[in-house]
């Protein structure tokens, strides 16, 4: 066999491993989604590493979910089917960055709601602490990512 047909063949079978498909891609924005709003708890709980590692995963999904909605690999059905309402009501800006920073934004939002303030009141450290515990076990955070 020709070193060359080799190579193709290799180069062909290690693209298609990898290349992602539309519903794969859309499903990318909800694990960004989900990725940021437990980073938030766990860095809330003062668990860094777990926070560096789920906000790591996060930014790693939207940035090629959003990538992929650029250069259309996303087709209507997949995106309406997986991309939740809130990633869809943030995809506005002049960068990836930008958008993704405004996901965040969101998911700080959700990921605190009920844990920093109960009925009006704020509750004190420990509590909140308590509470992003709680939310993160809830939410199965731990497993999320790679």
């Amino acid at each position: 066999m020709n070193k060359w047909f080799k190579v193709v063949i290799l180069l062909l079978s290690w693209q298609s491993v990898y290349a992602e498909t539309s519903k794969e891609y859309a499903i990318m924005g909800m694990k960004c989604w989900h990725g940021y709003v437990c980073s938030v708890l766990a860095s809330k709980m003062e668990n860094e590493k777990e926070h560096e590692r789920l906000f790591t995963y996060a930014y790693k999904n939207g940035r090629t979910f959003i990538e992929a909605i650029q250069n259309n690999k996303i087709t209507q059905q997949d995106y309406s089917n997986n991309v939740p309402l809130i990633v869809n009501l943030n995809l506005q800006g002049p960068s990836v960055d930008f958008m993704l920073g405004r996901i965040y934004e969101h998911a700080v939002d959700s990921a605190l709601e009920g844990v920093i303030l109960t009925d009006g009141e704020i509750n004190d450290y420990e509590l909140q602490k308590v509470l992003a515990q709680g939310k993160y076990e809830k939410s199965n955070c731990m497993l999320i990512g790679d």
